[in-house]
């Protein structure tokens, strides 16, 4: 009797223990998602585009303040999030801070996606941008002294500066001008040499190749049509290669990571559904190459809520426009004002009942 009084005041102490260790444990999640939220949601800018040409709305349309396009009045929706991804042209590891001696080797954004996220309809939007997007940005010399602003492709804006955070900064603000002053909430850049590790931690990426690629394996560099598992150095070959001597061989390159991403993302949605904790783990495997205002607070929170959204895998926005041949034989891209307008009217804007 006295045995078995002496196990079950064991077990209960063992219970209590636990039970601590689950509510403490309960406790600091809640806690880092209520962080993440304050500041992701509660400090996100809620500032709408200076759309021109468009005017606001007659008052007494609605209590906020609302435009007018094509004969409907529309309100900013204030609650989306949007954060640019971008892919810089680089297969070495992130400088630290003190050694960097040259601010014009920050290396060009060659990818570019905005990932925008509506609460509203719970959905998750990408929409790609030609790396050749004729845009404003700023030009700074090696020693980082700003020097002018100037009309160039805005995957060049990410190389004015020392390649980490303020090369980030200074490509959200190129990005969010191009979309006419639009809130961009956050950041990751990724170098092209982190490609291979993040591909790799999803299990490799299964796909069908559009596009013979004459680097790495067989599968792609003679895969035309087939149904291919890109591993390791494959999936850096398929999204990096692009033929300079065929005009307009950006956009080909662009169809390529869209349908990447989609599969990517389809992918790792899977694995964060099963492990919450997948995005920070793929996170601290890519530090070395890798460049983020999106800390542990803000990814735990963006898990959580939004992992159930509706991800739109198969629409993927492209910005309409035309490619031409501009100063020193270097492609321009000039975005179609009209369907830039639509576009965004279409994603961040909801229409007045």
């Amino acid at each position: 009797m006295k045995l078995g009084r002496f196990i079950i005041r064991v077990l209960m102490r063992t219970i209590k223990t636990l039970s601590i260790i689950c509510i403490a444990t309960a406790a600091i999640f809640l806690f880092v998602r209520g962080m993440g939220k304050v500041e992701l949601v509660i400090g996100a800018s809620a500032k709408a585009p200076a759309l021109p040409e468009l005017e606001a709305a007659p008052e007494g349309e609605c209590d906020k303040q609302a435009i007018m396009y094509q004969g409907e009045a529309y309100v900013y929706n204030e609650d989306i999030l949007t954060f640019l991804v971008m892919g810089v042209d680089s297969l070495e590891k992130l400088p630290e801070p003190e050694e960097v001696t040259d601010y014009i080797m920050g290396g060009q954004a060659d990818t570019l996606f905005l990932v925008v996220i509506n609460p509203h309809i719970k959905e998750i939007q990408l929409i790609a941008i030609n790396r050749n997007s004729m845009t404003e940005i700023d030009v700074y010399d090696s020693d980082n002294n700003y020097v002018r602003t100037d009309l160039l492709q805005v995957c060049l804006q990410h190389g004015y500066g020392s390649g980490l955070e303020d090369s980030c900064e200074r490509q959200v603000k190129a990005v969010s001008g191009l979309f006419y002053g639009l809130p961009i909430h956050g950041y990751i850049a990724m170098n092209m040499a982190a490609v291979p590790i993040l591909n790799d931690s999803v299990g490799g990426v299964r796909l069908e190749v559009m596009e013979n690629v004459p680097w790495g394996t067989e599968v792609i560099a003679e895969g035309l049509g087939n149904a291919v598992t890109l591993e390791g150095m494959d999936a850096y070959y398929y999204l990096q290669y692009r033929d300079v001597e065929i005009f307009d061989s950006a956009s080909m390159r662009l169809a390529r990571q869209k349908q990447y991403l989609n599969a990517f993302a389809r992918q790792a949605i899977e694995m964060t559904k099963e492990d919450i904790t997948f995005p920070i783990t793929a996170l601290r495997q890519l530090s070395d190459y890798t460049v983020t205002d999106i800390n542990a607070f803000k990814v735990t929170y963006l898990a959580t809520t939004y992992i159930n959204y509706a991800f739109n895998t198969e629409g993927i926005y492209v910005l309409d426009g035309e490619t031409v041949v501009g100063g020193g034989g270097f492609e321009e891209f000039y975005v179609d004002d009209d369907a830039l307008y639509a576009l965004i009217i279409e994603l961040f804007y909801e229409k007045v009942n």
